[in-house]
């Protein structure tokens, strides 16, 4: 970036009164290149903080006077935004997804705040936008990509509304040059003019001066000395009607296994995580890096490896021998970026070296909190060369709120008395009591009857 940009950028002031969370210093220029640009594209490497950098923008221009926002992103992140708005941000925001999609419109439309859609209600929501709005930020931008796209149309039209617009995508799009053109097009005409006229274009430094004022994208190794070795990610996904339906069928039956299973019990074309553990393996993929995921259960093994198909190894449970286990380990080490090893986590989280890998998932939490930990210091150990990505997979208004809640509360009570305490230590292997998990499934049927008496009502 040329100097001039940068320091007209470092000069821009930044108000984060609306903001909850301290940002780092590469955060810090990332939000004032974005204001200070307007229409920008955030290309950053995942897990350095786009959709936190996106908020911080928000969070200036509500200080700033402006009430309405509108975030789009894929559906499968809808309840994701919802949550990191609230953890970071000052801010209400609202969902406008769905059946009741008209009502959440006029909702957000009287009230302000963070409006969050997905592609496809945008779509349908589009004409009805006859209010200027702060900022549109675009989720996964580089799904943006076809022009004569419903989708692509709708957020055109959406985009007459703002005077900022923010792009935002961690796939690398420098090997995309017809894709990345048309983006930068949508954003800046003028610079996609200029681009035009560059042959051999990804190649030159002219090109890169070009895009400067538009495109903005940072790897690890440009924010080594702040970014930390782990980060640790929440992807919450609202269940749909067939999810929905089969937890139910889980909960009256009292089964706390089944609960567990939430999502992975229904044919993979309908489950919510396994939509978001596809995204997340594509985007492993386009930024060089390898997977682990695991999960307590076969069954959920075998569907990771049917939604993968070729691109997965294993899986490694209990009935693989240390022979195979190490083959398929030695395989991995060895294999191109994007492939993923599948493991269950009683066998593949003990005992393996897997530092090939830089990016861990989670089908569901686990009960037991060691497990979690050991599974993860599987390729966050000596010899890893990369941050280590680490996502959970979970479903708003299940089992998985409460199993969450009981890891944060062993994960506090270890942090608070580990250093004195051996027994808080041990707390981390202990196994929740019989009666927790009576009283969980106790509690989920009750909420789960109100629910349907809710819906009836309606």
């Amino acid at each position: 970036m040329p100097a001039e940009l940068v320091e007209k950028v470092e000069i821009y002031p930044l108000d984060l009164t609306y903001m909850k969370t301290s940002l780092r210093r590469y955060q810090i220029f990332g939000v004032k290149y974005i204001l200070r640009q307007e229409k920008v594209l955030l290309g950053d490497e995942m897990g350095l903080g786009k959709t936190i950098q996106a908020l911080a923008a928000i969070a200036h221009l509500k200080a700033k006077g402006e009430t309405h926002f509108l975030v789009v992103c894929p559906a499968s992140v809808l309840v994701n935004w919802q949550r990191e708005t609230e953890k970071h941000t000052h801010m209400s925001s609202i969902i406008i997804h769905g059946l009741d999609k008209e009502f959440e419109f006029e909702q957000w439309k009287a009230k302000g705040g963070v409006g969050i859609t997905n592609y496809e209600s945008l779509s349908k929501l589009a004409n009805r936008l006859n209010f200027n709005i702060g900022m549109i930020v675009v989720d996964e931008a580089h799904l943006v990509k076809n022009p004569q796209a419903q989708h692509t149309r709708a957020l055109m039209a959406c985009s007459r509304k703002t005077d900022r617009i923010l792009y935002m995508t961690g796939t690398p799009l420098e090997n995309r040059v017809d894709e990345m053109c048309f983006l930068i097009r949508c954003l800046r005409p003028d610079i996609a003019r200029e681009l035009s006229t560059i042959r051999s274009i990804v190649a030159t430094q002219r090109f890169r001066n070009e895009i400067a004022p538009v495109y903005l994208r940072r790897v690890r190794d440009d924010v080594l000395d702040e970014l930390p070795d782990l980060i640790e990610n929440e992807d919450w996904l609202e269940l749909n009607s067939v999810e929905f339906d089969s937890y139910y069928m889980a909960v009256k039956s009292k089964n706390f296994m089944a609960m567990r299973r939430v999502s992975w019990d229904v044919h993979v074309a309908y489950s919510s995580k396994a939509r978001r553990l596809l995204e997340l393996c594509d985007q492993a993929r386009d930024e060089g890096r390898k997977v682990i995921v695991f999960s307590f259960f076969r069954d959920t093994l075998e569907k990771v490896c049917q939604v993968l198909g070729d691109r997965a190894l294993g899986p490694i449970t209990g009935a693989v021998s240390p022979s195979n286990r190490q083959r398929l380990i030695d395989e991995f080490a060895e294999a191109e970026s994007g492939k993923v090893l599948v493991a269950q986590v009683q066998a593949g989280g003990v005992g393996l070296n897997i530092q090939a890998a830089s990016m861990v998932i989670f089908c569901e939490p686990q009960i037991k909190p060691s497990l979690e930990t050991q599974a993860i210091s599987r390729a966050y150990r000596m010899g890893q060369v990369r941050d280590v990505q680490v996502h959970r997979l979970l479903c708003v208004g299940t089992v998985d709120e409460r199993i969450m809640e009981l890891l944060r509360e062993k994960q506090m009570e270890f942090d608070v008395y580990a250093d004195k305490s051996v027994a808080a230590a041990e707390s981390l292997k202990e196994e929740p009591s019989i009666a927790w998990i009576r009283e969980i499934i106790e509690e989920e049927a009750i909420r789960m009857i109100a629910l349907q008496l809710e819906m009836g009502n309606e």
